[in-house]
C-alpha cells in the first residue's frame, strides 16, 4: 500500500494513539493477556486501527497478543483491493 503513510510519529496519528489509549484503560477494552480478533476490510479505517494497535502503547501497557482477519464475502470476485490486502497483511 503505497498510499498509506508509514510514519507513524505525526501529530495525527499520535492524537488517535492518545484516544485508542484511553478508550482501552477507561472502558477495560483490552486488559493483560487478551487475545484481540482485528476485522481488517481493507477501508482506511481498519488500516489505521491495525497499525495503533500493532505499535506500542504509550500510556498504557497491557500485554496483549492480536490477529487480523478478513472474511471474503465473495461479493465482487474482481475487486483488486483483496489482493493490496492479502499482501500488507502478510508483512504485518
Amino acid at each position: 500500500m503505497d498510499t498509506i503513510k508509514k510514519d507513524k510519529n505525526t501529530k495525527l496519528f499520535l492524537h488517535l494513539k492518545k484516544w485508542l489509549e484511553k478508550a482501552v484503560l477507561d472502558y477495560k477494552m483490552i486488559e493483560e493477556g487478551d487475545h484481540v480478533l482485528i476485522g481488517v476490510s481493507g477501508g482506511a479505517d481498519s488500516y489505521a486501527l491495525l497499525d495503533l494497535l500493532d505499535s506500542p502503547m504509550i500510556f498504557c501497557s497491557p500485554v496483549f497478543s492480536f490477529i487480523a482477519v478478513n472474511i471474503d464475502m465473495g461479493f465482487d470476485p474482481t475487486y483488486r483491493a483483496y489482493e493490496e490486502l492479502e499482501k500488507y497483511l502478510q508483512k504485518k
